[in-house]
């Protein structure tokens, strides 16, 4: 026992010890952290998957309602509106009670109905006034623009919260559109 002893010392001996390196001063290699979103770049990314397969007219609406809706976005808000652009003094927000708010330069409208706010580009609001005017009542007036709404813009149903052609949100729409906005051309 005692030789395996001297063995292990005669071992550790003679070894030759050379010095630690130093530790380098050189920055650790560090994975880069992972890229933060951009605020809204999931919301953009299920909108594109959304519009997959879409035909050409549905995504010249969306394009036309993502203009209208940047627009009024970056329009500082107005003086005083003139009286031919006020509308409806708008009550506390319920179906009964209708703002109409016009861009400067007529390319968009804002329908604020049920506390709702509705875009609408110039080309939808000349086809729900025309069905307005088109109809030879409020009854089949009231049926058309839900319809209309149903097929070409259901979130104006959704956020309104209108329930079908006899809502009052319906009606006041109508009788609105049809007293302040004629049908170019006629009527």
């Amino acid at each position: 026992m005692a030789e395996k002893k001297k063995k292990k010392s005669a071992k550790g001996k003679g070894k030759k010890l050379t010095p630690r390196k130093a530790p380098s001063k050189a920055p650790k290699k560090i994975a880069p952290a992972p890229v933060q979103d951009r605020p809204g770049q999931a919301v953009a990314a299920a909108i594109m998957d959304l519009m997959k397969g879409m035909d050409v007219q549905s995504l010249k609406q969306i394009l036309q309602q993502a203009q209208a809706i940047k627009s009024a976005a970056q329009t500082p808000p107005a003086a005083p509106a003139k009286p031919a652009a006020a509308a409806v003094k708008p009550g506390p927000g319920n179906k009964y009670t209708i703002d109409v708010k016009e861009s400067e330069d007529g390319s968009y409208y804002i329908l604020v109905i049920n506390n709702a706010r509705n875009f609408f580009t110039l080309e939808e609001m000349r086809k729900i006034v025309r069905l307005c005017h088109d109809a030879p009542d409020e009854r089949e007036a009231c049926r058309r623009l839900h319809g209309w709404f149903q097929e070409r813009r259901k979130d104006v149903l959704i956020d309104t919260k209108i329930t079908g052609p006899g809502d009052p949100a319906i009606l006041t729409m109508y009788r609105f559109l049809k007293g302040r906005y004629r049908v170019k051309g006629g009527k």
